[in-house]
């Protein structure tokens, strides 16, 4: 896994920080930005939340890459909590 995300390109905006595959990235990175941002400001009006820091996604190209701490159908993988990284 090191080595995979050692080759992640990273995108931020005022509200995320997205690291994923570099050749990703280049093709559809901006619209996972975009994405993400009209899910955040939905879901915070929706619940009369404020998140006050960025918020990090990490796109695996791989399931084999990420299987802790998953959930979901075959191709989509969830996290959620914190991740440490030494």
């Amino acid at each position: 896994m090191h080595e995979t995300m050692g080759k992640f390109a990273t995108l931020t905006n005022r509200d995320f920080l997205v690291r994923m595959g570099a050749h990703e990235a280049a093709v559809y990175g901006w619209r996972v930005l975009e994405l993400l941002s009209q899910a955040r400001s939905n879901l915070c009006a929706k619940y009369g939340i404020e998140v006050k820091r960025p918020t990090i996604v990490e796109v695996f190209p791989e399931q084999k890459d990420f299987a802790v701490r998953t959930f979901g159908m075959p191709a989509i993988r969830v996290t959620w909590g914190f991740v440490l990284g030494v």
